[in-house]
């Protein structure tokens, strides 16, 4: 599907399967893809650049479709609409934010940190989207 990344690490699926999103790390930007019915995919691009840090990490998707990305070495989650536009930033007390999973009440965002070995959770207004296997 993608071939010369530079670290890749997070990945979702749109909500709507339409797109899937992959973290680079080493570019310290987020990749999208436009999937065809078969899955296989159309295009993609560089949808978001970072500042600061060393990259995105891991990923998690609101039921908007909004997309919540640890920014290792950033000291925040940054929150992306499915634009590619930064529209919000989630400060962390620690600097090596590695990943992100909505609790089972859908407004918990646990966040983890792999420099103190650490999981926060920070309350948000939006609602998490179930993943594959919670879904009947």
């Amino acid at each position: 599907m993608f071939n010369n990344l530079s670290y890749p690490n997070g990945i979702a699926l749109s909500p709507d399967e339409q797109y899937l999103y992959v973290t680079e790390l080493g570019n310290n930007r987020l990749v999208k893809a436009y999937l065809r019915e078969d899955r296989s995919v159309w295009f993609s691009f560089a949808s978001t650049t970072f500042n600061g840090g060393w990259g995105p990490d891991g990923v998690a998707l609101d039921t908007e479709g909004n997309l919540y990305i640890a920014q290792f070495d950033g000291h925040r989650v940054n929150v992306v609409d499915p634009q590619g536009y930064v529209i919000g930033v989630i400060d962390t007390p620690a600097n090596g934010t590695t990943n992100v999973a909505f609790g089972p009440d859908g407004h918990t965002l646990y966040v983890t940190e792999g420099w103190t070995n650490t999981v926060y959770r920070v309350k948000v207004n939006k609602t998490g989207a179930k993943l594959w296997h919670q879904i009947k």
